[in-house]
């Protein structure tokens, strides 16, 4: 075992410990619909004020949650979560890769369709291949590709 951990690990640590609480998760669930004052947050989840503070502190010292002031008068004291802190809990990719091909043995644009949705879901490059290409696009391919499709209908193959 390593005897010097890096900082991120020590810190995605950190915050899952803060999240295997239940009332600690529950507030953070809750702020994924937005954000809250503590006082809504503690009649929500049915917590007494102590309990809602001691919670509060540790979630924000580990970084999930921030408070800021009104907008309005200054005066109200709101919580938000920082979303981009739960994407830091998942560990980092050990290896990227340099690009995705979809192969489809019998090449009825199945590839071709799986490479399209790949490329709406990610950044990594993407190629379609087929082993053995159709004389022609399946039909229930060319009646899947326009739901999706920004293309005008005289693409499609007959």
């Amino acid at each position: 075992m390593n005897a010097e951990w890096s900082a991120t690990v020590v810190a995605r640590a950190q915050r899952h410990a803060a999240l295997g609480e239940p009332a600690r998760l529950a507030i953070i669930d809750r702020l994924l619909l937005g954000d809250a004052s503590p006082s809504e947050l503690g009649q929500e989840l049915d917590l007494p004020s102590n309990l809602l503070a001691h919670h509060l502190k540790l979630l924000e010292q580990v970084g999930l949650i921030e408070r800021s002031r009104s907008e309005g008068d200054r005066r109200r004291i709101y919580l938000r979560l920082r979303v981009e802190t739960l994407a830091d809990t998942m560990p980092t990719p050990l290896r990227t890769a340099p690009r995705v091909v979809f192969v489809c043995t019998h090449n009825s644009a199945r590839s071709h369709l799986a490479a399209a949705l790949w490329k709406r879901h990610s950044i990594v490059p993407t190629a379609s291949a087929g082993t053995e290409p159709a004389q022609r696009v399946h039909p229930r391919a060319v009646a899947t590709a326009p739901a999706g499709s920004r293309r005008p209908p005289s693409w499609r193959q007959r």
